[in-house]
């Protein structure tokens, strides 16, 4: 059986980071297929994360190595540990990691001091930063005031990981055009296609 890593990845990975992995959905397969291609290439890479609540592996037929950051749920300490690991694949002069998702970019806009690829395919629906004026609230004044202070400054920090990205990546053309607008930041449009599929009979989702 597959079992979860609970070091570093090796020296020369390819690294593959997405914060957690809580359910098999559409994000997973695109890692899967990813995964899949470069192991038809030979080319050596693994699966980070803060936590793998699904087993990753188990749902590919190839050897697939996850690694788990394990840091506890304090916010802060998922950034640390995040700008600890990017720091390590810097310093054993692995590839540049992939980043996958907009938390990922927030958290590389709060503390990564290493070279990383962003890759962001939520829908603009999905963010947490809404521009002035979008919708209506009936909070209290200072929660409202402390919503805004705290959308705003997700908003300079996910930004700031954006911008600071090597190669900045969306799936379709309306998000590059919607993360121009938020993040002054152009992106490569590269569709979904997948790189072969994963194995027939996927494991079931695991219990919420």
């Amino acid at each position: 059986m597959k079992q979860q890593q609970t070091k570093y990845p090796g020296a020369g990975d390819i690294v593959i980071f997405q914060p957690e992995f809580v359910e098999f959905g559409g994000e997973e397969r695109v890692i899967l297929s990813l995964s899949r291609e470069l192991h038809a290439q030979g080319k050596p890479h693994s699966v980070l994360c803060y936590w793998d609540k699904i087993n990753l592996a188990n749902y590919a037929s190839w050897p697939l190595k996850v690694y788990q950051l394990e840091p506890t749920r304090n916010p802060v300490t998922k950034v640390l540990s995040l700008r600890r690991c990017l720091q390590y694949i810097h310093q054993i002069e692995s590839p540049v990691p992939v980043l996958f998702n907009i938390q990922s970019a927030y958290h590389a806009g709060l503390g990564a001091n290493a070279p990383y690829h962003v890759r962001i395919p939520d829908t603009y629906s999905l963010l947490g930063f809404r521009p002035d004026g979008a919708g209506t609230s009936t909070q209290s004044f200072p929660k409202s005031l402390k919503a805004w202070v705290s959308n705003t400054f997700r908003h300079f920090a996910t930004r700031r990981g954006i911008r600071q990205a090597n190669h900045f990546v969306t799936n379709t053309a309306a998000l590059r055009d919607e993360m121009q607008q938020l993040y002054a930041r152009n992106a490569e449009v590269i569709y979904l296609g997948g790189f072969g599929a994963p194995r027939d009979d996927m494991p079931k989702r695991a219990a919420r």
